[in-house]
């Protein structure tokens, strides 16, 4: 059984031309459940109204009755689901008619318990953008391989930085309900997902692009948003290197103790608990001996560690 869940907020402009791409796939889902966060526009009705007037049976909208925001909301539609696979789908982007068809042919494989495709970037009218800088901030990590070919994701790149889109995914039950054991943590649905299935060794990526990614003003995780992080960022040098030990933290949990992977967990963790230490007593030499002369040599990267230290030299 094949699942689609969709957020929505305030998702007018865009919706039907969303709802549309996904009415016209080669494979259609078995379900498609769409949940509203409370949007104060006109989705909720347009999306009612769509789902009226193509007689879809299948098709489900819900509405929260207080704003969960993002995150929250799709770990919501994520647990509603019912498919042995679950399709995720944002409110303004464009599917290709074949993208279920074309991801199911690689999710049948046992192996596989996440997939992501690529994408192309369009704007506010759809038309195209090949800007590399923009594409850069939303091309996550940089799979250098030959177009139509699969690739598996490492937890170690999963750990530095997130490799895909969640609209772009496709994953299988399995990895659901593993991600419903852990209802504390805030770290993003998508990038969750693919920590958990690159821990199990089945996270991977398909060379081409199967969506249009709409980049606008209102985008709910959008350049403007990932810019802004960035600047915060820049502020508290520990609490970037927390965030990448939260990675950690939470990795830890799906991994098995018998597992080379859980052991090299535990020395990253060592490793970052280490280094904010550091970063909070101001030990710049310290910092440095850390990629020069420490059993954590190969993990102390000199670029970060000197991130780490020019900080330090600022607050002087």
């Amino acid at each position: 059984m094949i699942s689609l869940v969709m957020t929505t907020y305030n998702g007018e402009k865009y919706i039907n031309e969303q709802l549309d791409s996904i009415l016209n796939q080669s494979v259609q889902p078995d379900e498609v459940l769409i949940f509203d966060d409370g949007s104060v526009d006109q989705t909720v009705i347009l999306v009612n109204d769509y789902i009226k007037r193509h007689k879809l049976s299948n098709w489900k909208i819900h509405v929260n009755k207080e704003n969960l925001g993002f995150n929250k909301n799709f770990r919501h539609a994520l647990n509603g689901s019912n498919g042995d696979i679950v399709f995720l789908c944002d409110q303004d982007d464009i599917w290709m008619k074949d993208k279920i068809e074309k991801m199911m042919l690689h999710l049948n494989r046992d192996n596989i318990l996440s997939l992501a495709s690529d994408f192309v970037l369009i704007d506010e009218n759809g038309k195209n953008i090949n800007s590399n800088n923009i594409r850069d901030k939303y091309g996550m990590l940089d799979f250098n391989i030959n177009e139509f070919s699969i690739v598996e994701v490492s937890y170690e790149d999963l750990l530095m930085k997130n490799y895909a889109q969640g609209c772009t995914m496709a994953v299988k039950k399995e990895l659901i309900q593993l991600l419903k054991q852990d209802e504390t943590n805030n770290l993003e649905h998508d990038w969750s997902l693919s920590l958990i299935a690159a821990i199990h060794k089945g996270c991977y990526f398909y060379k081409e692009p199967l969506i249009k990614y709409r980049v606008h003003s209102d985008n709910a995780i959008g350049l403007d948003t990932i810019q802004l992080a960035d600047k915060k960022r820049m502020k508290s040098r520990e609490d970037v290197v927390s965030l990448e030990l939260q990675r950690i933290l939470f990795s830890l949990q799906y991994a098995n103790q018998n597992d080379k992977i859980y052991q090299n967990l535990k020395f990253r963790k060592e490793y970052y608990e280490l280094r904010i230490q550091l970063i909070q007593k101001r030990k710049v030499f310290s910092l440095l001996s850390l990629s020069l002369f420490s059993k954590y040599r190969k993990l102390a990267k000199i670029r970060p560690i000197l991130g780490d230290i020019t900080s330090i030299l600022k607050k002087y």
